[in-house]
């Protein structure tokens, strides 16, 4: 048996073995988190219909677009709780990363569990909430970051990450599977396995996973003393995060981009809405709907596949704007689609 320098057993380095075990569970965990978040988009326009009692499911009538403000509204004060999350999120430097790991995909499966369970929207957007919290985290990254070998994290996160989008197809399946457009509460089974499965994911993965290399050698070594390295610190917390943004200047355009972006994409969110309201326009299908909601995963799956390789090759800055251009390529092709009723295979591609 090996020992150190002290005379005390050596601590062996996780083999091979591991991490393809690790890199199974993480994507696993992964697909849950993508399933969630995508969750409460992917039905929107169902669910409101359910709980707001819109008279004949028709999202293009008044009391449809009243829904809409009173559910953004109800939500704007539950996302305050927001602004918690980077000082939750730290805490993961003081405790370690697989106890969050293991808390966050949990939480995502009883978030789903409330929405299904929820006799109203106040109780259901208190299910989004829980989801939302927590998703924002994305330990599963955190996790590849520090324990994958340097020049295969970007393509892991990608490879991961792709596989996790095209699992967010088991939303459109579960939509076609128990959704029944004349029984307005059928939407409910849709939530049910995804939350089933978070719980039991989060919960299975106790034995399996361990904490990441980086911890363990922050926590035994202590803190650095390089500014730029504070995130190595043990102590290292949302002040100092904040002080760094402020003082590094490339860290303040990334974080200004990434609001802009957060800005940006929030509009997408009610992607189903607008494809539900070419169904009540006359222009699509319900079939159309299935096929869209099964497709575009696998379109998002492989852009992201390849955003990866395209980061290495091209290096963070050019890929960045490459992919900008193609998002907003895709996104006209579905905002038109849906407007001029192209199909389900085409709007999916958008």
């Amino acid at each position: 048996m090996k020992k150190d320098n002290n005379g005390n057993k050596a601590k062996t380095s996780p083999g091979k073995h591991y991490f393809l075990g690790l890199m199974i569970v993480l994507t696993i965990i992964y697909i849950v988190d993508e399933i969630s978040s995508n969750m409460n988009s992917s039905m929107q326009p169902y669910v409101l219909i359910d709980l707001f009692k819109v008279p004949g499911g028709n999202v293009l009538s008044p009391e449809y677009a009243k829904a809409v403000s009173t559910a953004t509204l109800l939500s704007i004060p539950g996302y305050c709780f927001m602004f918690l999350n980077p000082f939750y999120k730290a805490l993961a430097d003081k405790w370690g990363r697989k106890l969050f790991l293991i808390v966050n995909t949990t939480v995502m499966g009883l978030g789903l569990l409330v929405c299904f369970l929820a006799p109203n929207y106040y109780i259901y957007v208190i299910g989004v909430l829980m989801v939302t919290f927590v998703m924002t985290n994305d330990m599963q990254v955190m996790y590849i970051m520090e324990t994958a070998p340097e020049h295969h994290r970007a393509k892991l996160c990608s490879i991961t990450k792709a596989i996790a989008l095209a699992g967010v197809s088991l939303i459109g399946v579960c939509r076609k599977l128990f959704y029944n457009p004349e029984v307005f509460s059928s939407w409910r089974y849709v939530f049910i396995i995804p939350a089933v499965l978070g719980i039991a994911v989060g919960l299975g993965s106790i034995p399996f996973v361990r904490e990441t290399p980086v911890f363990l050698y922050r926590k035994n070594n202590g803190s650095v003393s390089s500014e730029n390295d504070y995130k190595k610190s043990e102590n290292g917390g949302v002040v100092p995060a904040f002080r760094f943004i402020f003082r590094n200047r490339q860290m303040r355009s990334i974080c200004f981009a990434g609001f802009i972006f957060c800005l940006a994409t929030g509009i997408t969110s009610y992607y189903t809405t607008i494809t539900a309201a070419g169904v009540s326009g006359g222009v699509l299908t319900n079939a159309d709907i299935d096929l869209f909601m099964i497709v575009y995963p696998f379109v998002n799956a492989i852009v992201t596949f390849f955003s990866g390789f395209f980061s290495d090759k091209l290096g963070r800055k050019k890929a960045s704007i490459l992919l900008s251009g193609i998002a907003a390529l895709g996104l006209f092709i579905f905002i038109f689609g849906a407007r001029l009723g192209w199909g389900g295979l085409a709007i999916a591609l958008g």
